[in-house]
């Protein structure tokens, strides 16, 4: 997986609605799940309102809506994080 933004970690709460992904209770922009990708294939799309575990994360993307990330396949394992990319300003 490339180039997704970890939106939730441990302890925080997860609810994937029509509208997008609530984090804590505050909608991220651009997240509203999609029902088919880009070829027209069925989107599996998490449903549910969840707490995300320990050694777990929720991944998205805020600036690219077609992002294949945790509203389609839910939280991955921290550990499976390979890097980390810093801004610079």
């Amino acid at each position: 997986m490339l180039g997704k933004q970890v939106v939730a970690i441990a302890g925080d709460t997860v609810e994937v609605t029509d509208a997008g992904v609530m984090v804590n209770g505050k909608l991220l922009a651009k997240s509203a799940p999609l029902t088919r990708d880009t070829r027209g294939r069925t989107l599996p799309v998490v449903r549910e309102r969840l707490f995300v575990l320990p050694g777990s994360v929720w991944l998205g993307s805020q600036w690219n809506s077609r992002s294949y990330d945790s509203r389609y396949f839910g939280t991955a394992d921290r550990n499976s994080i390979r890097a980390v990319i810093v801004a610079v300003r």
